[in-house]
């Protein structure tokens, strides 16, 4: 893997502009991105309503 590889396989998800519009400077504030608040949130999920 080339240093510059990103470490896991990029996604595509359809969002609404506001919604990422909104998503992506709550990220900035908390000094993240939106792909980190994302994994979370879906590390969040899968926590919550067990892994099958």
């Amino acid at each position: 893997m080339s240093p510059n590889q990103p470490r896991t396989p990029g996604r595509n998800i359809r969002v609404p502009d506001k919604v990422w519009k909104d998503a992506k400077k709550k990220a900035e504030e908390n000094g993240e991105s939106v792909s980190d608040a994302v994994r979370r949130c879906l590390e969040d999920y899968t926590k919550k309503n067990g892994k099958k």
